[in-house]
C-alpha cells in the first residue's frame, strides 16, 4: 500500500469500516422497522453499531479539524474547504429529496404548507436538525449538523486566539456553545477526545502493549456503548482512535487494506447515499411479499449494498473530485486575478 505524505491511511480505511457498518446498520433496522424481518433478533444491534460509528466520525473531525484549520491560516479558506467538502453532494441529494418528497409524501412531507415547505428546506440546508429539535429530510444528516456546529465553534476559537486585545472578551461564546452542545448531547464530548489526540503530545505518551491494543479497545468501546451513559465507551474509543493516529497494531494494518482505503475515499458519498437507494430498494422488496423474511433481508441488503456502493462511486469521482476541483480552480483563478489586479493598481 503506497502512504501519500502527509496523509494517514488507517484513518481513511477507519472512515470506510465507519461508513460500511452504518451502512450494515440501517439494512438491519430498516428491514426491522418496515416489518421485512418479522422481529427484532438482536435489539443491541440499534443501540450500538450505527451510533457509535457516528461518534467515532465525531472523534476523527476532532483530530483533524484543528490541524485543517491552522494549515490554512485562514478563517475564509477554511470555511471555503469545509464548504465545498460537505455541500456538492449533501446539495444534490437536499434537492431530490424536497423535489420528490412531497410527490410521494414521504415522512412529514405529507399535508405540509408552502410556508413550511419553505422553512424547512431552509432549515435542513442550514444543517440545523439535529442540533435543534426540527424535521430532518436526510436522515443521516443529523450528523452534519453537529460536524457544522463543531466547525463554526472552532473557527470562532481559531478567530479570537489568533487575534490580540479585544477578541479575548468573545472567548466565553465558543465555550458556552461547546457547554450547551455537550449538554444536550454528551456524545459531543468524542470531538473533544480528537481534539486532545490531536493537538496535545498525548499519542506519544500512552502505552502500547500489544499490536491487538487497538482491537481490544474497538471491541470494549462496542461492548460499553450506552448512548444514556456514553463515559466507558468513550474512554475505549480514545485508547482505540490513539492506535489509529499512531498506525500501529493488526488492526490498522487491516485498515490499510486496499477495499477500506477504496470504502474510506468514497466513504462521505456513501454515508449520504445509502438510505436514499434503500428508500426505493425496501419498497419493492416489501411490495415482492416474498415467502421468507430472511430471504427479504438479503435481497434487500445485497440490493441495497451494492446499490449505494455504485452510487457512491461515481457521486465520489463526479462530484467530489471533478467537480469540487473544478470549483477550487476557479476560485484559486478568481483570486489570482484580484491579487493581479490589486498590484496593478497600486503600481
Amino acid at each position: 500500500m503506497r502512504h501519500l505524505a502527509g496523509r494517514n491511511d488507517t484513518i481513511t480505511g477507519l472512515r470506510g469500516l465507519l461508513a460500511s457498518s452504518v451502512v450494515l446498520y440501517h439494512v438491519y433496522t430498516g428491514a426491522v422497522d418496515d416489518g421485512i424481518l418479522k422481529a427484532d433478533y438482536i435489539p443491541r444491534i440499534g443501540e450500538m453499531v450505527g451510533p457509535l460509528a457516528v461518534c467515532l466520525f465525531f472523534v476523527i473531525s476532532g483530530y483533524l479539524i484543528p490541524q485543517s484549520l491552522v494549515r490554512h491560516g485562514s478563517i475564509r479558506k477554511f470555511a471555503i474547504d469545509r464548504a465545498l467538502r460537505i455541500y456538492p453532494v449533501f446539495l444534490i441529494i437536499h434537492l431530490l429529496i424536497f423535489a420528490i418528497g412531497p410527490v410521494i409524501g414521504y415522512k412529514w412531507f405529507q399535508g405540509i404548507t408552502a410556508p413550511e415547505y419553505i422553512l424547512h428546506f431552509v432549515s435542513n440546508l442550514l444543517f440545523l436538525p439535529g442540533v435543534f429539535d426540527l424535521p430532518i429530510a436526510q436522515i443521516v444528516a443529523w450528523s452534519l449538523s453537529y460536524e457544522a456546529a463543531f466547525y463554526l465553534i472552532m473557527g470562532a476559537g481559531y478567530y479570537i486566539l489568533k487575534g490580540k486585545g479585544w477578541r479575548y472578551a468573545l472567548l466565553p461564546i465558543p465555550l458556552a456553545a461547546s457547554a450547551w452542545l455537550i449538554w444536550k448531547d454528551p456524545a459531543f464530548l468524542f470531538f473533544v477526545a480528537g481534539i486532545l489526540l490531536g493537538i496535545g503530545k498525548l499519542p506519544a505518551r500512552l502505552p502500547q502493549f500489544t499490536r491487538l491494543d487497538g482491537l481490544a479497545a474497538l471491541v470494549f468501546a462496542c461492548l460499553l456503548y450506552d448512548p444514556d451513559f456514553i463515559y466507558g465507551s468513550l474512554i475505549c474509543a480514545f485508547v482505540f482512535f490513539h492506535t489509529v493516529a499512531r498506525q500501529y497494531g493488526y488492526l490498522s494494518a487491516f485498515l490499510r487494506t486496499r477495499p477500506l482505503i477504496w470504502l474510506g475515499n468514497i466513504s462521505y458519498s456513501l454515508y449520504l447515499w445509502h438510505t436514499f437507494v434503500m428508500f426505493p430498494v425496501k419498497r419493492i422488496v416489501i411490495a415482492l411479499d416474498l415467502p421468507n423474511e430472511w430471504i427479504g433481508l438479503t435481497a434487500f441488503g445485497i440490493v441495497s449494498v451494492a446499490g449505494s456502493l455504485l452510487v457512491s462511486h461515481f457521486s465520489y469521482h463526479w462530484i467530489e473530485v471533478k467537480f469540487t476541483r473544478l470549483v477550487r480552480q476557479r476560485i484559486r483563478s478568481s483570486a489570482g486575478a484580484q491579487t493581479a489586479h490589486a498590484h496593478a493598481v497600486r503600481r
